[in-house]
């Protein structure tokens, strides 16, 4: 049968080999749920992720099990979806309560913000079920969104005992880093790269260690492998690098690459911040306003793109008031310290004075 050929060709790493057997098996026996259940299988594990959320919803209409919702969630959590993987996860937890759905469901919630019900939902599943693996780096991760970076650690330390994958502990080193154990970190993700040369989060997670320490060399050179490795984001931390070393247009080169590719707030932020330290450096009343336009363009792009993150938000303020438009640059520092106190004291004064002119 071409279904069991697929799924033999599936568990053989032959990805490409079972999309094609099990599309031939769906020309006969059309909206099959298991069929499309595998084949969107293949399709998330070739990378195709917008194809696998087709196949899962189209089996889904053919009668297919809840558990095709979680299978439907995790492809749109790659996709960056989030509410609909939560919508997803939520309906199969309620339907089928395993702590793996459960897990999914907590690292949903953290990806929406929503750290302390991430925190609730573990808990719960802990409490049962004391070491499952998921469930502990999803709770640590909402500890570290929630600025609890020694319960995190903590949580990782157990989990490290049973799971000693390359990428749990990499995960441990950012938690280190976040409580202020930045050499403890630094260790932690040295020891996954020998492990694991290919693990992409360490080497990235390495250069902002780096960058903290303010070894700006050595940070650029771990960007560099993570870009090498697939992870654009990695462009933004690598032009900020780059910025510290007066390289100004290798960091505008990067963000421009990124750019291209994907729209990303911070990416824009940091390019508005960057034409105006480029405009700097041959200052012209010719040059001033093209130069503006574009710097209002990445701005209120980004806070299209992401109206909450405290960095846009912080950023904004400081671009409105350069604009002399008081008014929004109270409106957006106020969100900003809604969201992050720890601006209040690096905005002050200036919130003051935007306060009396606007």
């Amino acid at each position: 049968m071409l279904w069991l050929r697929g799924v033999a060709k599936y568990y053989l790493r032959d990805f490409a080999g079972a999309e094609a057997d099990f599309t031939q098996a769906l020309a006969y026996r059309r909206n099959t749920w298991y069929l499309l259940r595998d084949r969107g299988d293949a399709f998330a594990a070739m990378g195709r992720v917008r194809e696998a959320v087709d196949d899962f919803t189209q089996a889904l209409r053919g009668s297919g099990p809840p558990e095709l919702l979680h299978a439907r969630g995790v492809a749109l959590m790659r996709l960056r979806e989030h509410r609909a993987a939560h919508d997803d996860f939520e309906k199969s937890a309620r339907m089928a309560p395993t702590s793996d759905h459960l897990a999914s469901l907590a690292e949903s919630l953290n990806a929406l913000g929503r750290a302390e019900e991430a925190v609730e939902i573990c808990g719960r599943v802990l409490a049962k079920e004391p070491d499952h693996d998921r469930t502990l780096n999803a709770r640590a991760q909402a500890y570290l969104r929630l600025g609890k970076a020694g319960l995190a650690v903590e949580d990782y330390d157990r989990l490290l005992q049973k799971n000693r994958r390359p990428e749990m502990r990499s995960n441990r080193g950012w938690a280190l880093v976040q409580a202020g154990r930045v050499d403890e970190g630094i260790r932690d993700f040295r020891q996954c790269l020998l492990e694991n040369p290919r693990l992409t989060f360490a080497h990235h997670a390495l250069g902002c260690a780096l960058a903290g320490k303010g070894e700006f060399a050595a940070a650029e050179a771990e960007f560099t492998e993570a870009i090498k490795l697939g992870n654009p984001e990695s462009l933004v931390f690598r032009s900020r690098t780059r910025l510290e070393q007066n390289n100004l247009e290798g960091a505008k080169a990067d963000l421009d690459d990124l750019l291209r590719g994907q729209d990303d707030a911070s990416a824009r932020v940091d390019r508005a911040r960057l034409r105006y330290r480029l405009w700097s450096k041959a200052p012209s009343e010719a040059t001033l306003p093209e130069m503006r336009k574009a710097m209002r363009e990445d701005i209120e792009q980004a806070l299209k793109l992401d109206p909450q993150h405290p960095y846009v938000l912080e950023n904004a303020g400081h671009f409105y008031m350069i604009e002399e438009e008081y008014g929004k640059a109270v409106e957006v520092w106020r969100a900003a310290i809604m969201r992050d106190p720890g601006v209040r004291a690096r905005v002050a004064a200036l919130l003051a004075e935007a306060e009396k002119k606007k």
